[in-house]
Order: C-alpha cells, then structure tokens, then sequence
C-alpha cells in the first residue's frame, strides 16, 4: 500500500468524524444543520425576503419558507448574474453547477466555498470505506470519467460546469498522479474522439479502480475498445494518443497534441493486450485491468439494470454505489457493496421528505430524518448551504435500514415518472419490468427502449433497439405480446384498460443499430451533461434524432 492509501486514510478518518457524530444523534444534527444555514445566510437575499433572522425552530422555517422547484429560485440566481452575490446565500457562490431543468432552460447551481468543503468531504468518506473494503483498489491506477470544470461562463463572468470536473482538477498531485485519464481529456469536445482516449489511455494502464456515476459511460468504453482494438493498440506501441488532429485547429487541436505530447511508447504494455486480443479474439476492460478490484457507479433505479450488465465486459468485480448524488448536492454514503443503500448525509444538507401518496396533495405532511418508516417511499426535500431551500428534488427514495440510527436511503426513480393515456398512469418502474419480463419470455434483448404516448391511436409506441439486428415478423409479434403482458402483471390498471379496449396494446417501433448510443449524444449535443447522462425510458414526444433512426416507418405511426 504506497502513500496515496494512507493519505486517503487519514482525510477520510477526519471528514468521517462529523459525518459519525451526525449518526449518533440524527435529530440533533439536523437541527443543528438547519440553524446554522438560517444563521449564517440571514444576510442574504433570500434569508431578508423569508425572515431567516427570526426563524428560530423547524416549524418557523416551514411556515415562512414553501417548498419549491428550481423555477421558484430561478429569480434569485438571475440576481447573481446581474451581480447581487449574495442573493441566496452571504457568502458569494465562485461558480454554477450546470445541469438539465425541467424548461429548455437549464439549471444553474450557484456553489460556494462551504458547500464544495461539504462535497469533498463526502467524496473523503466514500472513497475511505472503500479502500478499507478493497485495500487493493489502490495499488494500480484509477480510472475516472468527469464532466469539465468549466463548460463556458456566465455573461456576469462566473464560470460554469460540473462539480466532478471542479473535484478532479483540483486534486493534490499525490493523488492525481494515480490517475489513468488526466483531466485535460474531460475538454476534448467531440464525443467519438473523447471516448476514444479514455478506452486508449486507460487500456495502458492497469487500472485496479473505476469511478463513474453512470454505468452507461463504462459500457462505451468496453464498447470503445471492442471496436478499436488494434487502433488502441498500435497507438500504445508507438506512443501516440491516435487522433487525427488534421483539419483540427485553435484549441482543440492545441489541447489533443498537449496530450499527445505527455506520451511515450510502449511496446511492452502494447505486446500484452496484442496477446489478450488473439487469444480472446476481441479486447475489452477485463482484458486489461486483471487486478481491477471496484467499480463506483450507481445502482440503483434504472441506472441498475446497466451497471449488473458491466460483469460481462469488466469481468467479476465488487461494485459500489457513489450515493445519491446530483449538482444540488451529495446526499447519502454507502457503506456497502452491490446495493444502493446509502447512509443519508445528516451533516451535510437539511432534508424533508413527503410520502410519495401524498405529492399531490394540497398541503403533503413533511417528516424529518428521525420520523420516517422502513420500507416506506418518500420524496426528498432538501435545505443546502449552496443556497437552495426547501428545494423540491423531485427523487423518489426507499427508507431501506439504518446505520447507528441514521436511515439509510435507496434511490428508487425520479418522481412524476408517468405517462397516462387513460388513466392507467404507467410508471417507468412498471415498464422497465415488462422490458426485463418480454427478454426473458422470447431470448430477444433489447439495447434500449423507449414508451412514447400516441393519444390519438389511444395506445403507446414501444420503441427498441435490438441486440438482434433483424427479427422477423414472427419475433416482433412475440416480442410486443410479452411486453403487453409484462405491463399487464406490472400495473394494476392497466389490465381493465386494455381489455376494455380503451387502451390499444403497444406498437413496436423498431429502431436502427446505434440509436440508443446517438440518442446519447444528441442529447449531449442540446446540452445535457455527458457523465451523469440519465435515459428516458418514457418520455411525451419524438424528438428528432429518433424520427431520424425508426428501421422500418409505417405510415401508421405519427412522427410528430
């Protein structure tokens, strides 16, 4: 175990110190929690508007402050960027974390120093329960996949970006030396050429660690180095990155021949992987990392169902979930492997939760941290020293044990997941069950899928991506016949509805080979953020990459 083990060690002893307290006595912390961020933001802004100076309990707070969504902030962050710093918090935010909204506006999260002193800490007790779980994950390189720092700016000048970036950049080099993909790679804009250098430069190293949020991201990366096996392999021999930066100019190209120019050649490491490619006849991530020891990515929700998927790429490893994490903010620590569990940051954040039964309602009851229900679902709420306050998430999750006497929470879904032709309100738990249930009652998988409303036909359009790359009539037939009946086991209103033929059963939209991996990056491409990229598995129209990609059109089916 070299220095950088014990290095992590001793700051994750000391950022677990608060973090334990905080267990011991939920109630207390949070209270805690929640004074300090109403004591130390009543200079603000927003602390003025609502009173913080005179909120002295939890009921005070609830009553002065409603919760809300990111639009009911918005107006504050406009202040920011008109110049008012401390619109939502005394101390002035030094960037925003930039993440999709639910308008074609995104989402600017102001950060300041003390809410990152709470992210890196986070990160300090995550990756210190690991490493002392997988004392060896440590030993190689670590292979970590991020968003860049600064992604364009404000036209106050405020730079905007994503937090990972900020965290990865801003490593010690006792650290970052450990590291098989340098950050400048984060900044390499085009999609193919950036995934490229990640399988390339991580195909060098012997990686015993990789830290991604999105389980997805790994799989192009397997998929990378499958497809590009001797390109990786020659440009290792040689020493070069493998980009052809011809036609390339200004900073892109300035940016791909720095990389390239920090490279050296091995023979060595090239004559390794040519021997695992002819003896295996293909070269994927469990071919050049045998000591890989853990993967942190998420595992639950949909997110899940990808991340078992990686054993077949990355070979038999442990894996760990990173906790329910977003731009808003790092809310629960898992402490153990293969599960989503995670303890829930009391020292971190404020949170409220609202039974999921009762969102809809006019006046939902709100619970605090030490008054919720194993077993039971709740929306979280969240009270930030970033500046967000009873900040509707809308994150759907599952009280699932405690640690000391701190619940332990499970993300489940996003909230309001539904789409409803006639009130049989599918959720996309419910489809993706029927997904998994037509793949095991016909053998034909699917990449990925997509349910989309077509109300006028009074039925949904099921659009897949097949492993297959032809299916006969016969096949689709089958294929569409279980999917019903999966929805039929998975719903309970949804069986009344199709037989009483107010519901039409689904129609099968066969997609071309590569839609799902290109749906990907037109998204990113409008804007969404690559590294914690989440797909739709129902959404409310076409867009037009998809329109573009249907195999087969039937002039049934409206493309609008």
């Amino acid at each position: 175990m070299g220095l950088g083990y014990w290095y992590v060690r001793f700051r994750g002893w000391l950022a677990a110190r608060p973090f334990e307290r905080a267990c011991r006595d939920p109630e207390a912390a949070q209270a805690k929690v929640l004074q300090t961020i109403l004591r130390d933001n009543g200079r603000s802004s927003f602390g003025a508007d609502h009173s913080f100076s005179e909120l002295g309990s939890y009921e005070d707070f609830k009553q002065r402050v409603p919760i809300r969504d990111y639009e009911a902030h918005r107006p504050y962050v406009e202040q920011i960027l008109e110049g008012n710093l401390t619109a939502l918090t005394s101390e002035a935010p030094f960037m925003f974390g930039s993440t999709s909204g639910t308008t074609n506006k995104p989402k600017w999260v102001p950060i300041n120093k003390r809410w990152y002193r709470q992210l890196a800490s986070n990160v300090r007790v995550w990756l210190t329960r690991a490493i002392m779980s997988h004392s060896r994950a440590l030993d190689g390189k670590v292979l970590t996949v991020v968003s860049p720092a600064v992604e364009e700016y404000a036209p106050s000048g405020m730079p905007i970006g994503s937090a990972s970036g900020l965290t990865n950049s801003r490593v010690p080099w006792l650290i970052r030396r450990t590291y098989a993909i340098p950050y400048e790679v984060a900044e390499i804009a085009d999609y193919e050429q950036r995934y490229f250098a990640i399988a390339r430069l991580g195909a060098e190293s012997n990686v015993t660690m990789v830290i991604t949020p999105n389980p997805s991201t790994l799989s192009r990366i397997a998929d990378e180095m499958r497809a590009h096996a001797d390109r990786i392999i020659a440009s290792i021999r040689t020493g070069a990155l493998g980009i052809d930066v011809a036609g390339l100019s200004g900073p892109q190209r300035k940016l791909l021949e720095g990389i390239d120019s920090k490279l050296k050649p091995n023979p060595k490491r090239a004559d390794v992987l040519q021997q695992a490619l002819d003896r295996e006849g293909t070269l994927l991530p469990k071919h050049c990392w045998g000591r890989l020891a853990l993967i942190g990515c998420w595992l639950g929700g949909s997110a899940g169902v990808h991340a078992r998927a990686l054993l077949k790429s990355f070979g038999e490893v442990a894996l760990r979930d990173l906790g329910l994490r977003a731009t808003e903010g790092t809310f629960s620590i898992p402490l153990a492997d293969g599960v989503a569990d995670g303890v829930l940051a009391l020292h971190s954040n404020f949170y409220e939760f609202i039974p999921v039964d009762e969102i809809e309602s006019d006046s939902p009851r709100t619970l605090l941290a030490h008054e919720l229900t194993l077993g039971a679902q709740y929306y979280l709420v969240i009270t930030t020293f970033g500046g967000l306050y009873r900040y509707d998430m809308n994150d759907v999750v599952e009280i699932c044990g405690y640690h000391e006497k701190a619940p332990m929470i499970r993300f489940m879904r996003k909230g309001r997941d539904m789409v409803s032709i006639v009130g049989e309100k599918l959720h996309v738990n419910q489809a993706l069950a029927a997904g998994r249930h037509a793949i095991s009652a016909t053998g034909l998988d699917w990449v990925q899928f997509r349910l989309l409303p077509d109300e006028e036909g009074s039925k949904h359009l099921l659009l897949v991506e097949f492993v297959q790359e032809r299916l006969s009539p016969e096949e689709r037939e089958r294929f569409i016949e279980a999917f019903d009946a999966g929805l039929m086991e998975a719903n309970p209103e949804y069986p009344s509805k199709r037989k009483s033929d107010r519901l039409g059963r689904p129609e099968l939209i066969p997609m071309k080979a590569g839609w799902a991996d290109g749906q990907r990056q037109w998204d990113v491409q409008q804007g969404k953020r690559d590294v914690q990229y989440k797909w739709k598995y129902i959404d409310v129209a076409w867009d037009d990459h998809s329109r573009g990609c249907v195999l087969e059109s039937d002039d049934s089916v409206a493309l609008a």
